[in-house]
């Protein structure tokens, strides 16, 4: 009898050999560098678009805040007798009875834009216009009494009012401790509120009548800005003040009522009155440039900040000056590759009372 020994079969086991699983390696390893690469793109994106739009909301929101106060802005504007003389609004004599030579539009208050250089005092390099207006903004007042100060809130009190853009350094109202420590300085573009408490209204008490300019307030009420100011945006390179007529009112250039950007409801007394005297304009165009964060710092250590901007701008009011002016600064910001927004809103004056 035969006997068949059966032997269990012998499987070969598959496996990587050496040269297999570098390779391997080396494919994982490029491709987590391609996905690294892709995800910190990606992030460098976000973070960028995302600082960018935090960067422009602060300008909507410092845009909504001069449309919201320069909309209030008021004059109160009344018919006073004039007689002439060195005080025009008093009789020359106690006892003769003079009459007025007529009436004439008057205000203590006072409403005045024009290039910022001209109208703010302080310190920085002050950029495009400044506008300074009196509204019932209202604000907490400081009572001092037999028991001590108490804070009143007076919502509807007049107040002072004032926006402008300077390029300066932020030491001035920064935290102390940053001063302290030695801290760098942060040169910047900036939009600054002038807004003095309201006991600090000088408004009234600085109406002066000489007899060379009768009736012309004392622009000492706004000429303490520096006190005053605060940023409420940073990085704003510009702001254009553009007083104007309703078109509708009357043909030509709307912008005409403030030819150089220039306005002054205060002129003094000159007769005949002038349409734009002791009244608000119908309406003011309000343009803001303003730059995200990476772009306001590449500009301020590579291009001199203000002192690079292109001169000249914004001086002649027309349609078609403004227009030029605006491509002749996109321009530049467009040669030096920063990333810009400019907001334009025209803002009524509910005050207005222009034609009567």
């Amino acid at each position: 009898m035969n006997f068949i020994r059966s032997y269990p079969s012998r499987r070969i086991k598959s496996a990587f050999t050496l040269v297999e699983l570098l390779v391997s390696l080396a494919i994982l390893a490029v491709l987590l560098t391609i996905i690294a690469q892709v995800l910190g793109q990606v992030q460098r994106v976000w973070s960028g678009a995302n600082s960018k739009v935090a960067q422009f909301r602060e300008a909507r929101r410092a845009m909504d805040r001069i449309t919201t106060n320069l909309s209030q802005a008021t004059l109160h504007t009344y018919l006073q007798h004039y007689y002439g003389g060195a005080d025009p609004f008093k009789p020359p004599s106690k006892t003769l009875n003079t009459a007025p030579l007529g009436y004439v539009r008057y205000s203590e208050l006072q409403f005045v834009c024009g290039q910022a250089s001209a109208l703010v005092a302080g310190s920085g390099d002050q950029i495009g216009h400044a506008v300074f207006f009196q509204a019932p903004l209202g604000g907490a007042t400081d009572i001092t009494s037999a028991t001590g100060a108490a804070f009143v809130n007076l919502p509807t009190a007049l107040s002072a009012c004032g926006y402008y853009v300077s390029y300066g350094s932020d030491t001035g109202f920064r935290p102390t401790f940053l001063n302290q420590r030695n801290h760098p300085e942060r040169e910047r573009f900036r939009l600054y509120e002038y807004r003095p408490p309201i006991e600090s209204n000088s408004i009234y008490g600085d109406v002066t009548v000489p007899a060379a300019n009768p009736g012309v307030p004392n622009p000492a009420w706004y000429a303490n800005t520096a006190d005053w100011s605060r940023p409420v945006a940073e990085n704003i390179v510009y702001l254009v003040c553009s007083p104007k007529r309703v078109r509708s009112d009357n043909e030509g250039e709307p912008r005409d009522i403030a030819p150089n950007y220039a306005y002054n409801s205060s002129p003094g007394i000159v007769l005949p009155q002038g349409k734009t005297d002791y009244q608000l304009p119908p309406l003011v165009e309000i343009t803001v440039v303003a730059l995200d964060e990476a772009s306001a710092k590449r500009m301020a250590e590579t291009e001199g900040g203000a002192r690079s901007l292109p001169s000249g701008l914004f001086t002649n009011a027309t349609d078609t000056d403004f227009r030029r002016d605006v491509e002749t600064l996109e321009t530049y910001l467009n040669s030096k590759k920063l990333n810009y927004r400019i907001f334009t809103s025209t803002i009524p004056i509910r005050n207005s009372k222009w034609g009567l």
